[in-house]
């Protein structure tokens, strides 16, 4: 899959593509855990169905 370069290009503030997009649900549990989620109520978040497959 290709991905188009930034579309604007500023001499200051050089932007690059740094890799590409996440999988779907590749950051669910950092995301949970930030948000204050311990390990046990992900866990059970995960058992109930109510998150997809990391």
């Amino acid at each position: 899959m290709r991905q188009p370069r930034p579309a604007e290009r500023f001499d200051d503030t050089p932007s690059a593509i740094r890799g590409p997009a996440p999988s779907l649900g590749e950051h669910t549990e950092e995301v949970l855990r930030n948000a204050g989620y311990d390990g046990s109520e992900i866990a059970s978040l995960r058992e109930a169905g109510a998150l997809g497959e990391a």
